[in-house]
Parts: C-alpha cells; sequence; structure tokens
C-alpha cells in the first residue's frame, strides 16, 4: 500500500510539473538544469528506498525508485501529449500527430533527410501553414517573409538562437536593442568604403584559386572541397588578419573539420535547443563542437593582441576598435567571441555553397557559360568589382543559384510576440516559434514561373517570370538580413568572372551530371552541397566561333 501511495504521489507530481512549470515560459536554457536535478533526486529516491528495503536489498531498491521515477515520467509525458494534441493553442493547425505531440518526430526524420527537404515535403502534404512541433508553424507565404522580418514587425528571434549562450553575437543575440546596437558597428564593416578596401583581397584570393586550378588542367577537381578553401582562406585573411593557406597547400585545415562535426549537431539538434544544450553540457560528448569554439575563441584572441595602427583594415578591426573605444574589451569578450564563430560559419559557409551550386547549374548547361561570356568579353581583361556588378546575364545566374538553392534553406526561426502576429491574413497565437522555409518558398509556383528550372533571364530580361519578388529572400530582409551580403557576392561575381573567361568546364567522368551535390546536400543550418567533380580546360575560343 505505502508504494503504491509514492506511485500516486510521483504521477500527481508529474502532472503538476507540467501545469505549473513546463507549460510556462521557456526552458531549454536551463535544461542542463532541469537534467542534472532529475539525475540527482532520481538517485536520492534510490538512496531512500535502500534505507528502507535494507542494503542487502539493493536491487528491490532500484526496482522501488525506478517505478517511481516511472511513474512520475508517465505522467508528465501523458499530461504534455494530451495538452498538446487537445488543448494546445495551435491545435487547429494542420501537421503530423508525432510533430504535434513532440520534436523529437521532427529530430528522427532529421536522421535520414536534411530539414529542407522535410518541411517541403510536409507543405506540399498540409499546405502553407504546417504545425511541425507542438509550439512551431512553419509558414509558406510570400508575404511571411516581409511580416515576420520587416522593419514594423513584433517578432524576434527564436530560442534556437540560445544555443550559444554564454557567447552571442549579432547573429544569435535576441535582444533587439543589442542587437541594433551591434549592426550598425557591423554596417561600417560592410559599408562601401570598406567593400573597397577588401575588394584587392578578394581579388587576390581568386587569383590565388585560379592558379590553382590552372595547375590541375585536365584532371578531376572536387570543387566542393576548393571553393571551400576559397572562402575558408579569405575569411580568415578578411576577418582575423591571416589566411589558412589552404589554397597555397590543396590540403583541409584542421578548424573546417572542426567546422563540419560541429555543425552536424547543430543541424541535426535545430529542432530541439534544449536537448543540444544538455549533450553540450556532458563532458566527452560534441567534442568537435567545442573544439570548434576553442579555435575561434583563439582567432579572436590572436587578432585583438595583434598591434596595429587603428586603422580598420579587416571586418573584426571595426569590432575591435568600437570596444576600445568605448573601454569595454573585456566586457565585450562574449559578443566578439560569438562574432567570431558567426564570421567563421556565415562568411566561408555560405560563399562557397553557392559557388558550387552556381558552377554545378553552368556544367549542366554550358550555353549559361557563353552568356556570361559574352558580357565577360566586353570588358578590361582584370574587371573591377563595380563592373562585373552591372553584367545581367552574370547576376541572374548568381540570383537564380541563389533562389534554388538558399545557402540557408531552413533555419531563420522567429518567435511571435506574446499577443500574437497575423501572417497571410492567419492568425498566430503568441510566443509560437515560426519557421520560414526559403527553400520551399523559392520553389512556388505562384511566385516563380517554372519554379524547377535554371532560368537566369526572369532577373533582368523575362521579369514575367516573377510573380512576385517579396518571396526571393536568400539573404533574409529587415534588420536581421544578412549584413555580409555585398561582400558574399562580390566574391562569387569576382570567382566565376575568372574562371569563366580562362577555362571550359564539365563534369569529370564517372560522375554522371553531377547528381551527388543536390543528392547529397545537407541542411546545418547553412545548406551544405554534395561532392562536385569537375574538369576545367584551358578556353577554347576557336569553337566559339
Amino acid at each position: 500500500m505505502l508504494q503504491q501511495t509514492k506511485l500516486c504521489i510521483a504521477a500527481a507530481a508529474g502532472i503538476l510539473s507540467h501545469n505549473l512549470i513546463f507549460i510556462r515560459n521557456e526552458h531549454h536554457i536551463q535544461a542542463p538544469q532541469l537534467f542534472r536535478s532529475f539525475l540527482l533526486v532520481s538517485l536520492f529516491l534510490f538512496i531512500g528506498e535502500a534505507r528502507i528495503w535494507a542494503l542487502s536489498e539493493s536491487s528491490q531498491a532500484a526496482r522501488a525508485s525506478a517505478l517511481i521515477v516511472l511513474s512520475y515520467s508517465a505522467s508528465l509525458f501523458t499530461s504534455i501529449a494530451i495538452y498538446r494534441i487537445f488543448f494546445h493553442k495551435l491545435r487547429k493547425f494542420p501537421g503530423p500527430i508525432g510533430a504535434r505531440v513532440s520534436k523529437f518526430w521532427h529530430v528522427g526524420k532529421l536522421l535520414s533527410q536534411p530539414n529542407f527537404r522535410v518541411l517541403d515535403e510536409l507543405h506540399q502534404q498540409f499546405g502553407d501553414f504546417v504545425r511541425t512541433g507542438p509550439n512551431e508553424i512553419s509558414i509558406r507565404s510570400p508575404s511571411a517573409m516581409g511580416e515576420i522580418n520587416g522593419p514594423g514587425s513584433k517578432c524576434t528571434k527564436a530560442p534556437f538562437y540560445d544555443l550559444l549562450l554564454p557567447r552571442t553575437s549579432i547573429i544569435t543575440t535576441r535582444n533587439k536593442i543589442f542587437h541594433d546596437q551591434r549592426r550598425r558597428i557591423w554596417d561600417h564593416g560592410f559599408g562601401a568604403k570598406a567593400l573597397n578596401q577588401y575588394e584587392p583581397q578578394v581579388n587576390h584570393y581568386t587569383s590565388i584559386l585560379t592558379s590553382a586550378i590552372s595547375q590541375r588542367l585536365g584532371t578531376p577537381l572536387d570543387v566542393t572541397s576548393w571553393f571551400h578553401y576559397f572562402s575558408f582562406d579569405l575569411m580568415g585573411q578578411l576577418s582575423f588578419g591571416k589566411s589558412f593557406n589552404m589554397l597555397a597547400t590543396g590540403k583541409r585545415h584542421f578548424a573546417i573539420d572542426l567546422m563540419r562535426d560541429g555543425m552536424t549537431l547543430l543541424g541535426l539538434f535545430t529542432p530541439m535547443p534544449w536537448l543540444a544544450r544538455i549533450g553540450f553540457s556532458i563532458p566527452g560528448v560534441a567534442s568537435g563542437w567545442k573544439s570548434m569554439f576553442v579555435w575561434s575563441d583563439a582567432q579572436m584572441r590572436e587578432r585583438i593582441d595583434r598591434e596595429d595602427d587603428g586603422e580598420n583594415n579587416d571586418i573584426t578591426s571595426w569590432l575591435i576598435n568600437a570596444s576600445r573605444e568605448n573601454n569595454s574589451l573585456e566586457a565585450d569578450r562574449s559578443w566578439l567571441n560569438g562574432d567570431a564563430f558567426g564570421i567563421i560559419i556565415a562568411g566561408s559557409d555560405t560563399t562557397a555553397t553557392t559557388l558550387v551550386m552556381l558552377f554545378y547549374h553552368l556544367a549542366l548547361d554550358p550555353s549559361q557559360i557563353s552568356k556570361i561570356r559574352s558580357e565577360l568579353d566586353q570588358l578590361d581583361a582584370n574587371p573591377d568589382a563595380r563592373a562585373l556588378q552591372s553584367l545581367p546575364h552574370l547576376n541572374g545566374a548568381i540570383n537564380e543559384t541563389l533562389r534554388l538553392h538558399p545557402p540557408v534553406p531552413s533555419a531563420g526561426l522567429r518567435e511571435s510576440p506574446p499577443e500574437g502576429v497575423t501572417i497571410a491574413s492567419t492568425f498566430i497565437p503568441g510566443s509560437t516559434v515560426l519557421c520560414l522555409p526559403v527553400y520551399s518558398l523559392h520553389r512556388l509556383p505562384s511566385c516563380f514561373e517554372r519554379p524547377l528550372e535554371f532560368i537566369p533571364e526572369r532577373w533582368y530580361s523575362e521579369p514575367e517570370l516573377v510573380h512576385d519578388k517579396g518571396a526571393f529572400a536568400p539573404f533574409f530582409q529587415g534588420r536581421f538580413g544578412c549584413v555580409g551580403k555585398h561582400l558574399a557576392l562580390m566574391e562569387i561575381r569576382s570567382v566565376t568572372a575568372a574562371l569563366l573567361s580562362r577555362y571550359d568546364l564539365g563534369f569529370a567522368p564517372g560522375t554522371g551530371r553531377g547528381e551527388a551535390v543536390e543528392r547529397d546536400m545537407g541542411d546545418q543550418f547553412t545548406a551544405t552541397p554534395g561532392r562536385l567533380e569537375l574538369v576545367f580546360t584551358e578556353r577554347d575560343r576557336r569553337s566559339e566561333g
């Protein structure tokens, strides 16, 4: 009878825990402490039962304490499931039953396919508004981007962005005031004057890449790796004042492996930031993720310690000098370390991905190369960034690549304000996580004619193929839009112009039509294309007529 009473009390405690604690506010930041408390209480229960059963009956004590924990857990999760299915504020939105109950359903899906494909399939099945989690709605509507991210929006970033705490950055901060203050500093680092300062470095590393390819003509080249070498080396130079010499050595820097290991975890646990924080708090777990932070912190520390002339010669110098001017260098360490991590991810991965996918489409349709070359041949041998910016087909091809393969295909999670928000004439209750799957949005037939086709002309000579320009948001929009957009485009134009001016290209023998690059595409906050092997040869001008 005593044991039954204990089980009933445990069950009641589970129901009360849900209704008094877990149903209210956010708890993902406290998840490690809650998990440790749960383990500690379980241990105390075992000790208490051991005193009752005596040490000689430790197996009985373990069984009794396990039943109490099981009773608590079962009632807690049953209460959660019933509430989420029948009483939750999002109960009227369509979606898989598993997604309504738990985000574990979503994580399970990500074990077999990338997030952007999971969301796209859900929208194909359920429509433009899909309940993809107990407290999450995925929205595939062209007006949603402006309504959620526009200047008048009250939406904030979602709990996912707390993953880096105690580090914080312009990418991850959920506080709009802090974000806007930080954004003003960043804007200086990416303004017209700064971009003019960076252009010689962009051209320099483009030249190194071109030279590396010239030494490997006629042989299969893994451009997925080489474009990452380019973007990572250039990111190091523009951000920390040093290169990682991957273009020179043709070998991958160990930091890329750290980044890949860490980002793989990030992609898998994006739906459950609380679970990720528990994992990160356990010694020995997510070592790649932790090593990546140690390495990025070291890059920022080295950059801070380096003596310079006080000029803003690279991106981080704007951040460091702003902290020095405010006498807040030490106080801003968490910001600077967080920004270093953000620069490494956003400054290298996204550019490389776009280059890979652009050259994939160029290899699929060589007529696109001819059209770009006809523009390039009208320019000087070494055109500057301003000249490349004016070429319609080159920029149309880049835009079309960004449309079909956005570098951040499914992230950008937001949270509705407490009073709720109306999006595309649909009311979303307050404090709901909002997902904007850009990959799906960019492929909507209502927004883009022949949406699955690569048609650069839709961006200049055939505008009728774009029904809603507001649906095109590869860099997002509003206050949370990508601050490095113009630098990324400068890099992509520079590499594309240099390579197409000098070389012909095609798929490597035995790789078909490069299907692996799309088939093996991952989604780890940023898109990670599969392996693309191309063969470059000297440009044959005679065959061009």
